[in-house]
């Protein structure tokens, strides 16, 4: 068969048009291929996150406020490039840390509003004595005693209620922001030799260490040193308790602004001095004037001059470089927080 010059090829076939109603078979396929978008979250959810933040929030600032962390205090380095080291302690040129938790023993008036902090070392029976007045002189009376006649370990108020506070959960419930606190300190190596003479000469409780001050000091470092870094915990032993520093007690880590310190020494200029301050303090408090004559009279009374012993003490500790480096090694800040000179 020939084909016409003229012929053209068929024309291709048109699909038919779907029926009505129906849509495309490439429509079909592509609504096929797409999914329902996911419901928008619930704005529940926004509402209980900063609930749950808020809540963590609280939850944080009580715990700190009733349970407050103790900080770990690092010996602290004290520079001093003109003296050389002791050859058996490297680390001469560091100090103890200024301070640490400590034992509380108040003796609480509350008729004026006032607490008399006790520190082991530093005449606690003048302090009982004096406060022991304050909350009844009544008592001294009765008993014909003066101030200066009831320095003894249990004085008349020991059994008062209240008189003695040691117990924490006490402590917190009355020596609150309203009480002015008082603490009697001495000058370092007064107290180190008055404790001294007392405990290891005449009680020989030192470590067995007789009347050699410098086997007893490096000892007691190394007792203190338990202690400042929480491997004895809150737990002090009886020597460590009467020689620790002074500023690690009555909470000097946390109420060091707001302690009164009244300075107490042996001379007679030192006991004018500090009944001066302390009646200043007693009178600010409301202590009538005639009550602050009678405490200055009786603590004029009270002997604390140093013996002879307790000098040579001294003069031994401070004339031996090696033994008076080891002492700075203990009581460097008790000298710096309360001010007394080297």
């Amino acid at each position: 068969m020939v084909k016409r010059k003229d012929e053209k090829p068929p024309l291709p076939t048109t699909p038919l048009p779907p029926p009505v109603g129906t849509l495309p078979v490439q429509y079909k396929r592509m609504s096929a291929s797409r999914t329902d978008p996911p419901p928008p979250p619930s704005n529940k959810m926004y509402m209980l996150i900063p609930m749950l933040i808020c809540a963590s929030l609280i939850w944080f600032a009580w715990s700190q406020w009733h349970d407050p962390p103790q900080v770990q205090q690092q010996p602290v380095k004290v520079e001093d490039h003109n003296k050389p080291r002791v050859w058996w302690m490297p680390d001469l040129l560091k100090t103890l840390p200024p301070f640490a938790d400590g034992y509380r023993l108040e003796r609480f008036v509350p008729k004026y509003k006032i607490s008399g902090c006790s520190i082991n070392g530093n005449f606690p029976e003048i302090n009982a004595a004096i406060f022991c007045y304050l909350r009844n002189s009544t008592l001294f009376t009765e008993a014909n005693k003066t101030i200066s006649q009831d320095i003894v370990e249990n004085g008349l108020c020991e059994n008062i209620n209240l008189f003695k506070i040691t117990d924490w959960k006490l402590w917190k419930k009355h020596i609150t922001n309203r009480i002015r606190r008082v603490a009697f300190v001495q000058h370092p190596l007064e107290r180190f030799a008055r404790s001294f003479r007392k405990i290891c000469l005449i009680d020989k409780k030192c470590f067995n260490c007789q009347e050699n001050v410098g086997c007893f000091m490096r000892k007691l470092i190394k007792e203190h040193e338990k202690v400042a870094e929480g491997l004895a915990g809150h737990v002090r032993t009886y020597l460590t308790n009467h020689f620790s520093p002074q500023s690690w007690n009555c909470h000097f880590n946390r109420h060091l602004t707001t302690i009164s310190t009244v300075k107490i020494g042996g001379t007679k200029k030192e006991l004018v001095a500090f009944s001066d301050k302390l009646n200043k303090i007693l009178g600010e408090q409301g202590v009538a004037p005639e009550v602050q004559k009678v405490i200055k009279e009786e603590v004029l009374k009270i002997p604390l001059e140093l013996s002879q012993e307790e000098r040579q003490i001294m003069e031994k500790v401070k004339k031996d470089e090696d033994l008076f480096r080891i002492f700075r090694y203990l009581y460097e800040h008790d000298y710096m927080i309360f001010g007394y000179d080297f």
